[in-house]
């Protein structure tokens, strides 16, 4: 399997990072990063890892997707805490990057009916898909899990999952 990876420089990320570099069901890793990977992580990634360094998650060059298109499935795992964030620059990193992820993928031809496209979106706990939950990161997750599921249902090539951890603990990098 191929595997596209974000976030691999955070608690969630990294641990996943981690996992399927010693995963042999994973041939190849694809982290797209906004920065490279800590030190700590190049000892355990080096062997099946490529990192593609990507500054604007809502757009998708050709000479991008292209390298791309051939693999299996997607982890998400970019975010940040809501905490000194803004609602704008929140929402654009937890629901905008995501969405404009899957469809730039599907849209490239990653996944077909036969061997669809698999993008599991790192959620949280608490999530809220109606809406009206209490906090920022609920609505927010909530509606991205709504429209990532949504995308899917029209779109055969790709099936959209989500998951709720409640909480991810660092990584030693010892």
């Amino acid at each position: 399997m191929k595997l596209i990876l974000t976030g691999a420089t955070g608690a969630a990320g990294l641990a996943i990072l981690r996992a399927a570099s010693r995963d042999p069901s994973v041939s190849h890793i694809t982290v797209l990063s906004r920065r490279p990977l800590p030190p700590h992580a190049a000892e355990f990634s080096k062997s099946k890892t490529e990192v593609i360094l990507h500054q604007n998650f809502t757009e998708y060059p050709p000479t991008l997707t292209e390298k791309l298109k051939d693999h299996d499935a997607v982890i998400w795992a970019l975010g940040a805490s809501q905490n000194g964030m803004d609602v704008e620059a929140y929402t654009k990193l937890t629901h905008d990057f995501p969405v404009a992820a899957i469809a730039a993928l599907t849209d490239a031809g990653t996944g077909s009916p036969e061997k669809p496209l698999r993008f599991l979106y790192v959620s949280g706990q608490g999530a809220d898909r109606s809406g009206k939950g209490w906090a920022l990161f609920s609505k927010v997750k909530g509606r991205t899990e709504k429209d990532l599921v949504d995308y899917a249902a029209t779109h055969p090539s790709v099936i959209a999952q989500n998951i709720r951890p409640g909480y991810f603990f660092p990584s030693d990098p010892d």
